[in-house]
């Protein structure tokens, strides 16, 4: 993974853990100006999307 990729990835899965924000305002936190291609990237490095990220999150027990 690129360095810049894996700090966007790694921030992107921190707020969608801390915050009820929707990948729309995530993704210009994290670097991206289309909620479209920071989610098909969060999928390609996390192997899934970022609203599946956080329901297992939710479901797991594993809030932020």
């Amino acid at each position: 993974m690129e360095p810049v990729t894996y700090m966007r990835m790694r921030r992107a899965q921190e707020l969608l853990e801390s915050t009820g924000e929707k990948g729309e305002a995530i993704a210009p936190r994290v670097g991206y100006r289309s909620a479209i291609v920071f989610s098909r990237a969060f999928l390609r490095w996390v192997g899934m999307t970022p609203s599946r990220y956080r329901t297992r999150r939710d479901r797991s027990g594993l809030k932020g």
